[in-house]
């Protein structure tokens, strides 16, 4: 009998958004027992009200009071875990996790960790595996402490035995063990059949949607005289662009109306060596929508879809791939794997770093 080692993961909330650390262990955890640790941000919070409700929806998240989704429920193989200390020191933040890991009854669990500032866990939990699962380039984030994200980046790639990326872009050349690359999955059974038209949406004209945090990601030039009504659909970080609808944030399980909805799905970002390190988590249900998309050339994007979006770059490049991107769809995307096919993916490679 092969031995199904359990997960021991550092990643953000469970249920207060979507990641791709969560769509991969909601699927492994019908297999696995899953201890999920749940860590505090990589940056230092700010007297602002947006970091205020931000600590209070931390401190309701470690009474299970921030599961207000479906998806979002955990499964019954996982146990959530709220570490109640910062990552310093990271041997008490070990110590208080190994206890958890004692108490669940792990042996030789496999470790996978997100978030780098969790780095100074590895080798601390009597764990037959340590991956670092990179889905960004945080060291280019703004507002984070660029520096000792670095330095806890680098002594997680020195740790870890493995290295998942979600692009090639995110690839770190250095690292020494094995790698896999990891493109994100998609419930295309959810986004290919949506509900009802959402009402808060105008009528008249055609919409062009994006639906994502907005940020200084976003390249406002590229938004202005567009030909139709552009619709921001989530979290504003900062001032927004002039002559858009802006609507909040809408839950997972409704999303796939929001898109289905739209004329034109867009992907309006700058850019730059930040973004373009990105392995947009919204672009494989964008494509399981139907709905045309129109992009700037991200080079994972072009990479993952093709010739199935439309590009352009500019404001005048961009305004022209909506325009195309309006008058039909592009070509057919390729295959997108799910969920539950990147989870063994996973799975399979933990395992091979640490063979019964």
């Amino acid at each position: 009998m092969p031995v199904l080692r359990p997960f021991v993961v550092f990643s953000d909330d469970w249920g207060r958004w979507p990641s791709s650390s969560q769509h991969l262990f909601a699927e492994i955890a019908q297999e696995r027992d899953v201890l999920w640790v749940e860590t505090f941000g990589m940056r230092r919070p700010r007297p602002t009200r947006a970091d205020v409700r931000r600590t209070m929806e931390k401190l309701r998240s470690w009474g299970g009071a921030a599961l207000v989704s479906p998806w979002a429920l955990p499964p019954e193989r996982m146990t959530r875990y709220a570490a109640p200390l910062p990552p310093r020191p990271a041997a008490a933040l070990a110590s208080l996790v190994r206890r958890r890991i004692d108490e669940v009854g792990f042996k030789d669990p496999h470790l996978v960790i997100s978030v780098p500032i969790a780095s100074g866990v590895v080798g601390r939990l009597g764990e037959a595996s340590a991956i670092y699962y990179r889905v960004d380039d945080f060291v280019q984030w703004p507002g984070y402490s660029h520096a000792a994200i670095a330095e806890r980046e680098e002594l997680l790639l020195k740790r870890a035995s493995g290295l998942v990326v979600s692009g090639p872009q995110l690839d770190v050349p250095s690292f020494e063990g094995e790698r896999l690359v990891l493109p994100h999955g998609v419930d295309a059974d959810h986004f290919g059949n949506p509900g009802p038209r959402p009402e808060a949406l105008p009528e008249g004209e055609p919409i062009l949607l994006f639906a994502g945090r907005i940020d200084g990601r976003i390249d406002a030039t590229l938004l202005a005289d567009l030909p139709g009504r552009v619709v921001l659909l989530g979290r504003a970080v900062g001032p927004l662009p002039d002559g858009v609808l802006h609507l909040p944030a809408v839950g997972y399980d409704d999303l796939s109306a929001w898109l289905a909805a739209a004329d034109v799905v867009l992907l309006p970002y700058a850019r730059g060596r930040w973004t373009d390190s990105l392995s947009p988590l919204k672009l494989p249900e964008l494509l399981a929508s139907g709905t045309p998309v129109a992009s700037t050339r991200l080079p994972d994007v072009e990479r993952v879809a093709g010739d199935a979006v439309f590009f352009g770059d500019g404001p005048e490049g961009f305004r022209d791939a909506v325009r195309r991107a309006q008058e039909g769809p592009g070509r057919e995307p390729p295959p997108l794997p799910s969920w539950a096919e990147q989870a063994a993916r996973l799975t399979a490679f933990a395992d091979s770093l640490a063979p019964a």
